[in-house]
């Protein structure tokens, strides 16, 4: 029989969940803290090794297919070449940020066009932050990944995100299904 993993991602724990293929019965089920994978739980490597210890521990062994979803706070950065940067970004004192990217736009204008108004845990405002605060790391960025994506780029081999993530960011347009321009250019500036 087939399985199917269910892999949730959060601040302290991975979850693991497998389930038969045909009719979804929960077959084992795993939980591994951060703590418990690593020395520093805002290292995304933790996270991997917490997700293959949460695997091993559910015995799955013929896997058809796995979700993953998260709720893990931060955002990951990847350089040019798809090593991890610095360990998770966090949003503490982005309050700046915030003010500058909601005057840049207008709040109705964000609202309209992101769906949503950048705040404190925004990943614009993130990386308006680290622009601000650590601008030498912001060059190198190469790619911006949510923590589960991240987990979803090991396992695919290239990044990826749906919909529902990216409108999170305040740089996608769940309206015109694609990502605005106006204000990646606030971030990088014009190109």
């Amino acid at each position: 029989m087939a399985t199917v993993l269910g892999v949730a991602l959060g601040p302290d724990a991975t979850v693991v969940e497998a389930r038969a293929s045909d009719d979804g019965e929960l077959i084992s089920a795993a939980v591994v803290r951060h703590v418990d994978a690593g020395t520093d739980p805002d290292d995304p490597t933790t996270w991997w090794r917490s997700l293959t210890m949460a695997i091993a521990r559910t015995g799955a062994r013929q896997v058809a297919a796995m979700a993953v979803t998260g709720s893990h706070p931060g955002l990951v950065l990847l350089d040019e070449a798809g090593v991890v940067l610095r360990p998770v970004q966090a949003w503490e004192g982005a309050s700046a940020e915030v003010a500058r990217l909601r005057q840049a736009l207008g709040p109705a204008r964000w609202a309209r066009r992101a769906g949503t108004i950048p705040g404190a845990t925004t990943a614009i405002t993130r990386l308006a932050w680290l622009r601000r605060t650590d601008p030498a790391a912001f060059r190198r960025i190469g790619t911006v990944l949510l923590p589960h994506d991240w987990l979803t780029y090991r396992l695919a081999g290239r990044p990826v995100t749906d919909r529902g993530t990216a409108s999170c960011t305040g740089m996608w347009s769940p309206g015109a299904e694609s990502w605005l321009g106006e204000a990646i250019e606030l971030l990088v500036g014009p190109r």
